[in-house]
């Protein structure tokens, strides 16, 4: 079975904390932990960001049951007002989005 949780925490050491808490249950054996940090998802690579999100996703199926810590998701799950250029790079959170909603409904 599949659990979604969404948590918004204050920018402090809630990565942190929530981490150590993770890394236990994954020692006791019960699920496995990922934990991604959304900025780092970023990259000027055309495609590249979809690429690591479906992964991390695809991961996450694998090694079922997960616990997936996604921090910073704000980065590439936010509307931002000045996207939508004509270039591609300007799009491109509006397709890591695509890819994240999507790889979530897929769960």
């Amino acid at each position: 079975s599949f659990s979604l949780s969404l948590t918004h925490t204050p920018p402090d050491r809630t990565f942190l904390c929530i981490c150590g808490f993770c890394r236990e249950i994954e020692r006791s054996g019960r699920a496995h932990f990922i934990a991604v940090q959304c900025s780092r998802l970023l990259s000027s690579i055309v495609g590249e960001s979809e690429k690591q999100v479906a992964a991390i996703f695809r991961q996450a199926r694998q090694l079922a049951p997960c616990v997936l810590f996604l921090d910073q998701i704000e980065c590439v799950a936010a509307k931002r007002s000045v996207e939508g250029g004509a270039s591609g790079g300007a799009r491109v959170g509006e397709r890591v989005r695509a890819t994240l909603y999507f790889s979530i409904n897929y769960l």
